[in-house]
């Protein structure tokens, strides 16, 4: 096949995921917000969500290994897939929008004044990096390396501005002016 007919049948190829969860009903089994709220728990370290009962997994291995009983490899997982998993066949498309919607706000970028602002473009470059495998996966890995490679970062940027701004007698919080993040 030719390079531009390809993308089209690997793209395609991670709905197979949405369907294995239709035709086998798997989502009866899993509860609302059952892989997002355990990946927002598990951002920082993955044995928080366990203290709030949730397992220490990821979602594709549990379909791939435990799930199809695959031991060499696995059919990986998808964005439409976990929405699904996490809001049935009816409420999925309205959490894709809201999903997309938080993540164009985060990694919108404005040329007039996007590009003044080192700390914007760190965030949408960084940002941007990490969720682009987030259509072929679940959140759970992307939300933990996104804490670590990006919010991490800022808020240690952010800390040591206020306090080069304070040893210096300078009341500038870091966000005014050329440090905002968002907007």
């Amino acid at each position: 096949m030719s390079s531009y007919i390809d993308p089209i049948f690997e793209m395609g190829s991670s709905m197979n995921v949405l369907g294995i969860l239709l035709m086998d009903k798997i989502h009866d089994t899993w509860g609302f917000g059952s892989t997002y709220i355990p990946a927002i728990l598990g951002m920082v370290l993955p044995r928080v969500k366990t203290w709030f009962g949730y397992p220490d997994m990821y979602v594709e291995n549990w379909l791939s290994q435990d799930y199809l009983g695959l031991d060499h490899y696995g059919v990986g997982f998808s964005i439409i897939g976990e929405a699904y998993l996490n809001f049935g066949i009816y409420i999925a498309p309205f959490a894709m929008l809201v999903m997309g919607y938080l993540l164009g706000s985060l990694l919108y970028f404005d040329a007039k004044s996007s590009l003044k602002n080192l700390f914007r473009i760190f965030v949408i470059v960084t940002s941007t990096s990490t969720f682009t495998g987030y259509a072929r996966g679940s959140l759970t890995y992307h939300a933990r390396m996104w804490f670590w490679g990006t919010l991490l970062i800022c808020l240690v940027v952010i800390l040591l501005t206020l306090v080069a701004s304070r040893y210096k007698g300078n009341s500038t919080h870091p966000l005014d002016g050329d440090m905002k993040i968002l907007g």
